[in-house]
């Protein structure tokens, strides 16, 4: 039910930091074991409530009153080795209920699944691309 950001890219996030270091992050509640290709992934914790993320999804480019939508993930996991950047857990997490009454796109599996090549070359080598 959460969204995830990999320890390694929300260290360089100067608003995820405290005195130049990642933020000291707190226990999920309730605890959750995460898995990606069916093997468990090490969750450093969540980030904290006073260290939100604000993300902005672009609209439907096919439909010309759809506007952009501003989210706030406040329920964020902290996960080391993550496939990519960050993972929004878009169907599930809290911090989406309101937003979908105002996204106009529609999810197909290509759109929530993208290819390897849009992230960072750090993310290439995880074993979930292979």
């Amino acid at each position: 039910p959460y969204s995830m950001i990999d320890a390694s890219f929300a260290a360089t996030l100067t608003e995820l930091q405290d005195k130049k270091r990642l933020t000291r992050l707190v226990d999920p509640s309730p605890l959750v074991v995460c898995t990606c290709g069916g093997g468990a992934m090490n969750v450093a914790g969540m980030l904290p409530p006073s260290k939100s993320i604000d993300i902005i999804m672009a609209p439907d480019s096919e439909k010309p009153n759809s506007k952009r939508v501003e989210i706030t993930l406040k329920h964020v996991l902290v996960v080391n080795n993550l496939p990519v950047p960050i993972h929004l857990g878009i169907r599930k997490s809290p911090d989406f209920v309101d937003a979908w009454k105002n996204l106009t796109f529609i999810m197909s599996s290509a759109s929530i699944s993208p290819a390897k090549n849009i992230f960072p070359v750090r993310f290439h080598n995880h074993k979930y691309w292979s």
